[in-house]
């Protein structure tokens, strides 16, 4: 029953960072050279181990930066 609830509770929060990822991809094409956005986008994606694509805007900030 725990891992029920855990796993809902684990989805919710998911989801609120992909909204979260999706407003900080708008800022990012209002405002492409704040690197503290690139930073939060990049912290959530390692937290759900999305590596690649931590890695594809990883190399997006080296041309940029």
């Amino acid at each position: 029953m725990i891992n029920l609830f855990q796993s809902q509770s684990s989805r919710g929060l998911k989801n609120q960072d992909n909204e979260k990822v999706r407003k900080i991809d708008k800022e990012i094409e209002s405002n492409p050279e704040n690197i503290d956005l690139y930073n939060s986008k990049i912290s959530i994606l390692l937290y759900y181990s999305q590596l690649e694509e931590a890695l594809k805007l990883l190399d997006e900030m080296l041309e940029i930066f």
